[in-house]
């Protein structure tokens, strides 16, 4: 008699033993479940979601230009989970890597928080200071210490806008005259834009 109910017992403390079991397999799936639920729409919030980008500065670089490239690189996730476009986690120095990449012109690419929905981004445009042509002028010698340059833009090949720093950045049209002053050689006249004239702009 004993040993029966010995071994009722014993498949009692079982049955609770297993009903235990799948209550906890229920409650750590209950709690998994519900933290990846938060991992997934937490970052989504849109209270902290980038909803505008606020673009100031440019001028010759056009503005729709530059929307695209932000909206490229705010669409997407991280490893398929955190959002891109969200404010505490968007990608601030890859933008602004893209964007000096973007044209020659930019110089300056800054990006900043605005609001928990905006961010705004500051370009700085290089300046015209001189122009560099690919083609030597054709000059004229009147005597031993004079050369006059003769002809007008088309002696001059093609020419492009150098910054203060010597940087070559864009092609510039034809000018009738001297409006800046002209540089020749020292480049590669295949692929000059984004090359420096001179490597040092102090010395330049």
């Amino acid at each position: 008699m004993f040993s029966r109910r010995a071994e009722l017992d014993s498949k009692k403390r079982q049955e609770r033993r297993k009903r235990a079991a799948v209550v906890r397999a229920l409650l750590f799936a209950f709690i998994f479940v519900g933290i990846a639920a938060g991992i997934w729409s937490i970052p989504r919030y849109p209270q902290i979601t980038i909803q505008n980008v606020n673009i100031f500065g440019n001028e010759v670089v056009k503005t729709a230009e530059i929307q695209n490239k932000l909206n490229e690189l705010l669409s997407g996730n991280y490893f398929h989970i955190f959002p891109k476009d969200n404010i505490f986690i968007y990608p601030k120095v890859a933008i602004k890597n893209a964007l000096l990449s973007l044209d020659p012109h930019i110089n300056v690419a800054n990006v900043s928080f605005s609001n928990f929905e905006s961010v705004d981004v500051r370009i700085g445009e290089r300046k015209p200071f001189a122009i560099w042509c690919d083609t030597i002028p054709s000059q004229t010698k009147i005597h031993s210490t004079t050369t006059i340059t003769t002809g007008n833009g088309s002696n001059f090949g093609q020419c492009y806008f150098i910054d203060q720093n010597s940087t070559i950045f864009a092609r510039a049209p034809e000018f009738s005259g001297d409006a800046y002053f002209k540089y020749y050689g020292l480049v590669s006249t295949s692929t000059p834009i984004g090359q420096e004239y001179i490597a040092s702009s102090t010395q330049f």
